[in-house]
């Protein structure tokens, strides 16, 4: 028999009452935000956006373990998924700037389980509402002279390399090569990271029925910006990559 716990009789009510109307008395950010997570899973993306302002309106500052009630906590991301009801209503301008309000107030980054979710709303963001760019117009005036040469970024952190092994690991080769390449644009990337980018292009090459030539191409490129590799790291990786791949690579 089920044992229906206060937080439990909760859900199950929240369930039950997420087709109709939000007309109710007055209820706690929590409710509206589980209500607009739901109503997202339905396909109704305007109730979803509704409920979702609601839960901001009324919530604490979005981050991870946010105080319910008692003693119940919940991760609490508004934003995130504002941005992906109002992509589903192509409203772009909404949408932009609910990832904006993301970026600056939930920070996902790459070592979040939901970086995934967050760059695949970005991904989706650039297809439906960037356009391509104007070809530049000539300059009229003079160019201005070259920036200074940008400080040396500090090294890769050990858990974003972590993060992307897991991904490799789980055959999310896509997500292994992006949590990486976006690392790169803050961090400087060792030899480990170079390997791991290229054996996830190499790995795509395969899967994919090694129809996109480029893909092996761009990984024969990382692996040789991967030498020398860790001889320690490089005898583990022996049994993770397969030895297809392994033999791409060619230490000095």
């Amino acid at each position: 028999m089920i044992r229906y716990t206060p937080f439990l009789r909760w859900a199950v009510w929240v369930l039950i009452v997420g087709g109709f109307s939000t007309a109710y008395a007055d209820q706690e950010w929590y409710y509206y935000y589980e209500l607009g997570l739901q109503q997202i899973r339905d396909g109704n993306a305007q109730a979803a956006v509704e409920n979702l302002r609601r839960a901001i309106e009324k919530g604490p500052e979005p981050g991870p373990r946010r105080r319910t009630y008692g003693t119940f906590f919940k991760d609490f991301y508004p934003y995130l998924y504002l941005a992906k009801a109002y992509l589903v209503l192509k409203q772009c301008p909404e949408a932009a700037q609910a990832i904006a309000a993301s970026v600056q107030k939930e920070r996902i980054g790459p070592g979040s389980s939901l970086y995934g979710e967050f760059t695949s709303v970005q991904e989706q963001f650039r297809a439906l509402c960037e356009r391509r760019p104007e070809p530049p117009s000539p300059p009229v005036h003079p160019p201005a002279p070259p920036p200074a040469p940008p400080s040396t970024p500090p090294a890769v952190p050990r858990a974003i390399v972590l993060q992307a092994l897991e991904f490799y690991a789980s055959g999310r080769y896509g997500m292994a090569f992006r949590v990486l390449k976006d690392a790169e644009t803050q961090y400087k990337l060792d030899e480990r990271a170079y390997f791991i980018m290229a054996c996830s292009l190499a790995a795509r090459y395969y899967a994919e029925g090694e129809k996109t030539p480029a893909l092996l191409q761009q990984a024969r490129a990382l692996f040789q910006r991967a030498s020398p590799l860790p001889e320690g790291f490089r005898r583990r990786m022996t049994l993770l990559v397969s030895p297809k791949i392994l033999a791409l690579y060619a230490p000095p």
